[in-house]
């Protein structure tokens, strides 16, 4: 049991607060009088679970601004790496079309020379081959 010290009071209400009291205290099972003390109790804060809650309630409060404050830096921060990411993406992509570029114009590059190459291992295979028949005709004129 309680152990403060109790007191018996009595008032008059109008007729409208006894309906709301009266509907109040029949849907939580209890008596017209437990329901006032407890809406007195509620009123003027003597109750400590209501300060309690009163208080957890502010913390809560408190608690949600500063998180809110972290989330929208973090957001901040968030898009700021996000822009840069894309940044980098971008720079990615232009590098990776610029060495496509440069491959195809090595790889033409190498197709014009490897042609060049085969005319002129043509060219030296042919003044070799000129050459031999040229000491061969000598051979053969100085032999005689």
């Amino acid at each position: 049991m309680d152990s403060r010290k109790t007191t018996t009071i009595s008032f008059r209400i109008d007729d409208e607060l006894k309906k709301r009291l009266s509907y109040v205290a029949k849907r939580e099972n209890k008596t017209i009088t437990v329901k006032a003390k407890e809406a007195l109790t509620e009123y003027l804060e003597i109750n400590p679970i209501n300060g309690m809650i009163k208080n957890t309630s502010l913390e809560i409060h408190k608690t949600d601004l500063d998180i809110t404050g972290k989330i929208q830096k973090w957001k901040g921060a968030f898009d700021t790496e996000y822009l840069g990411v894309m940044e980098n993406q971008k720079l990615l992509n232009e590098y990776h079309q610029k060495i496509k570029q440069l491959t195809n114009e090595i790889e033409n590059h190498q197709n014009k020379s490897n042609g060049i190459g085969f005319k002129l291992a043509y060219f030296s295979i042919g003044i070799v081959f000129f050459n031999f028949i040229l000491t061969g005709l000598l051979f053969v004129v100085l032999g005689n």
